[in-house]
């Protein structure tokens, strides 16, 4: 209760000031290091095709999803869903073409991230932070 009414205290300050808030949401945490059991996998000569209990994620995220919820309601305030995009249909994908998208058991690699591109790119260019990114030259 107090994490949801000082986050929302401090999103009325930043929009106030007229800048939109784009939230990520969790991503899917496995019951694995899935980077190592594909590893491990491979050693044995097997292909893993890891399962993902989608419910359990839910179960253990319900206050979360309810708090990021009621956040999206606020003006000027985006919340973006990587499982939108990392579980289709509620089934999530773990492994593409045999690599590993999670470098850890809660972290994303730079092919897990590379999945959600195309939702960041929209939500960040409707709000127009991709043009305040600074760019290399």
């Amino acid at each position: 209760q107090a994490f949801e009414r000082l986050l929302m205290r401090t999103l009325d300050e930043i929009s106030g000031r007229g800048v939109h808030v784009t939230i990520l949401g969790p991503v899917p945490e496995l019951p694995m290091n899935l980077t190592s059991a594909v590893l491990k996998a491979r050693m044995r000569g097997v292909t893993l095709e890891p399962s993902y209990d989608f419910a359990a994620f839910e179960r253990r995220q319900a206050r979360v999803m309810a708090t990021l919820a009621r956040l999206a309601e606020k003006p000027g305030v985006a919340v973006v869903q990587p499982h939108d995009v990392l579980c289709p249909g509620r089934v999530c994908q773990l492994v593409e073409n045999g690599d590993p998208l999670y470098r850890d058991d809660n972290h994303l690699n730079h092919l897990g991230a590379a999945k959600l591109r195309g939702l960041l790119a929209r939500i960040l260019g409707a709000t127009g932070a991709a043009e305040a990114t600074p760019r290399r030259p």
